[in-house]
C-alpha cells in the first residue's frame, strides 16, 4: 500500500493559508509515526525545503509553467495536462488531495483519489461566473473521488446539499489543531488587550468588530489587536473605518508574526473574538482557547460545531451592538481559570494530530 499526499499547491506565496497548515500539520504526523507507506508530492521550487523538512519521505516533483497558468482558456487544460502526466509516473495506491487552488486535480489519473474539502465559500462569495465555474470544479473533484473528507459537520452537510454526493462516500475528519511550544515576547503590546487573529478579508467580518469595539464600554481600558496579513480589504474598507470611529491610538496591528510570537499574544490576551461569516472549521478561536483565553464566536457555518458548544456566543455575525454587549458582559465576567482549563484540554484531546492521522489511515485502509 502506498498513499501520496499531494502538497504540490504549496508555494513562497501562500506558506502561510490555513490550508497550507493542514496539509503541512497532516504530512507531519504521518511522519511522526514513521509511516513508510506515504509519500508527498511538491511543487519543483519546494522540493528542497521539503526534503530537509522530511528526510525519510520519498519526494515527487511537478513541475509548472506559471507563465501558462496565466492565459485564458488554456490554463485549465494545461494544469491537468501537467497534472496527469506526472501522476502517470508515480507508483502509489490512492493520492490524498486536500487543496483546491489547482485545477489539474481533477485529471483523469489511474489512482484512487481521497479529496479533503474544507468549505464551499468558493461557490458563495464570488460573482456569478466565478461561482458557476467553481462549483463545476468541486463536482467533478468529488464526483472522481473514491472518498470525500469534510472537515467539519457543516461542510459535510453543504457537499451533500450542492455537491449531490451520497453520505456514505462522504467522512467527517475534523482537523488537528496544535500550537508549537514556547513563546516569544513582543515589545509594545498593549497590557491589556481583546484579539483578533484571521485572515482580513469581507467574510471573516472584522468590520462588525470594529464597530463593536467602538460601542464597548471597555474601549480605550483595553486595545483592539488584530493579527492578519495586510490586504486592499484592510487598506480600502477598515483603515477608514477605524478613522471614521476614530479608534486610531486604540487599535494595533500586526502580522508576520512567528509561531512564537503568536502564542505570546494569544497567552496574554483578555479575550478572542471570532465574528466570521463563512467558516469551514475555525482554527483561531480553538487555538485561543487551548491557551486557555476566553472565546467569543459567532455562530456561523460550523463554528457551533467544531467549537462545541463550549465557547461564548453572539449572533446575528453583523450585529455589532450584540457583539458589544457580549465583551462587556464577558470582560465583566470573566470564565474562571479552570473552566477555560477544562475547555483547553478537551480542544487538545478531540483535535490532536495522531487523532486525525488515525481516522485517515482507517480510511485509506478501507479503500485500498
Amino acid at each position: 500500500m502506498k498513499v501520496l499526499i499531494d502538497m504540490s499547491s504549496i508555494n513562497s506565496k501562500n506558506y502561510l493559508a490555513s490550508v497550507t497548515s493542514y496539509i503541512e500539520r497532516l504530512a507531519d504526523s504521518f511522519y511522526s509515526k514513521k509511516r513508510d507507506y506515504v509519500e508527498i508530492l511538491v511543487d519543483k521550487s519546494q522540493e528542497a525545503r521539503f526534503k530537509e523538512r522530511y528526510p525519510n519521505f520519498n519526494v515527487h516533483t511537478i513541475k509548472r509553467n506559471y507563465l501558462l497558468y496565466r492565459v485564458p482558456f488554456t490554463s485549465d487544460w494545461y494544469s491537468q495536462t501537467t497534472y496527469k502526466k506526472t501522476l502517470s509516473k508515480i507508483n502509489c495506491d490512492a493520492v490524498l488531495i486536500a487543496s483546491d487552488q489547482d485545477r489539474g486535480t481533477i485529471a483523469d489519473i489511474p489512482q484512487k483519489k481521497i479529496v479533503v474539502i474544507h468549505d464551499l465559500k468558493g461557490i458563495k462569495t464570488g460573482n456569478s461566473a466565478t461561482n458557476k465555474k467553481n462549483l463545476a470544479f468541486y463536482k467533478k473533484l468529488a464526483g472522481q473521488a473514491s472518498a470525500v473528507v469534510t472537515i467539519s459537520d457543516f461542510t459535510k452537510k453543504d457537499v451533500q446539499q450542492h455537491l449531490n454526493i451520497s453520505n456514505d462516500k462522504i467522512q467527517v475528519i475534523y482537523n488537528s489543531v496544535s500550537l508549537s511550544e514556547g513563546s516569544t515576547k513582543i515589545d509594545g503590546l498593549p497590557s491589556k488587550y481583546i484579539l483578533y487573529v484571521n485572515t482580513l478579508q469581507p467574510h471573516k467580518n472584522i468590520q462588525t468588530l470594529i464597530k463593536a469595539y467602538s460601542e464597548s464600554r471597555y474601549k480605550g481600558e483595553y486595545k483592539l489587536v488584530v493579527v492578519g496579513k495586510t490586504t486592499s480589504f484592510w487598506n480600502t474598507e477598515i483603515i477608514p473605518l477605524i478613522r471614521q470611529h476614530q479608534l486610531e491610538e486604540n487599535i494595533v496591528h500586526l502580522q508576520n508574526l512567528s509561531e512564537a510570537e503568536l502564542n505570546y499574544v494569544y497567552e496574554n490576551a483578555a479575550l478572542f473574538v471570532t465574528p466570521s461569516l463563512h467558516e469551514g472549521f475555525g482554527y483561531t478561536p480553538i487555538e485561543a482557547a487551548m491557551c486557555e483565553v476566553p472565546v467569543i464566536s459567532s455562530t456561523c457555518e460550523a463554528l457551533p460545531d467544531t467549537t462545541q458548544g463550549l465557547l461564548n456566543y453572539y449572533e446575528p455575525a453583523d450585529d455589532e451592538f450584540a457583539l458589544a454587549k457580549k465583551i462587556d458582559f464577558i470582560l465583566d465576567n470573566p470564565p474562571s481559570a479552570e473552566s477555560l482549563n477544562l475547555i483547553a484540554n478537551k480542544y487538545k484531546n478531540d483535535y490532536s494530530p495522531e487523532k486525525q492521522a488515525e481516522q485517515f489511515l482507517a480510511l485509506i485502509k478501507n479503500l485500498i
